[in-house]
């Protein structure tokens, strides 16, 4: 989560947007992040916004291969995918020119998603 969250911006993580599951049997717990309204609303006002790799808030310390895995995967995303994935999103609720700005930044950030996360 901690490098798509970099990637979209979220960079109001704090504990409270966390729901944590404890999981048994010695497997690490999973999580999962909530409110996505700040990096939408706040963060994306232009073309080109500024991104920086967002706090992260997990107990446990980096698991670096796990980062690599979630870097690449989002680089080898095509632009197609996620232009489909955006405009599902009505126009009632996300106008166009914000829906183009959406994109440019996913798109545009999505190359340098490894150095946005220290790898």
């Amino acid at each position: 989560m901690h490098v798509f969250e970099t990637w979209i911006s979220a960079g109001d993580r704090k504990g409270e947007h966390i729901l944590v599951e404890l999981r048994d049997g010695g497997r690490p717990p999973a999580f999962a992040f909530i409110d996505y309204a700040y990096s939408m609303s706040q963060v994306w006002g232009g073309p080109d916004a500024q991104t920086g790799a967002v706090q992260s808030v997990l107990p446990a310390g980096r698991d670096q291969g796990a980062l690599e895995t979630m870097a690449e995967a989002i680089a080898s995303i095509k632009n197609e995918v996620i232009d489909e994935i955006v405009t599902q999103i009505p126009v009632s609720f996300l106008p166009v020119d914000k829906r183009g700005t959406i994109l440019n930044n996913l798109i545009g950030r999505k190359c340098g998603i490894r150095g946005l996360v220290g790898l």
